[in-house]
């Protein structure tokens, strides 16, 4: 994933369970959030089983209402 996407993804687009996959539907540029520039980069991308225990463990500790996967002290919950 670009740094970009990383820091827009949100848990509603991670499959930790059934597809195990994360889909790729927007980007974050200078603090606004948006829709990729290409149709090419829409995609869903497969969660290797070392990423997938790593992501379970942080989403058990993130606040249950957590919009983001990765929040920090002025993102949004």
């Amino acid at each position: 994933m670009r740094p970009n996407e990383m820091l827009a993804l949100k848990w509603v687009n991670v499959d930790l369970t059934h597809l195990k996959m994360i889909s790729v539907k927007e980007g974050r540029v200078q603090g606004v959030e948006g829709p990729p520039k290409t149709d090419s980069s829409y995609r869903d991308i497969d969660i290797l089983s070392p990423l997938l225990e790593v992501l379970k463990r942080h989403r058990e500790v993130s606040p249950p209402n957590a919009g983001h996967v990765f929040i920090g002290p002025r993102e949004p919950r």
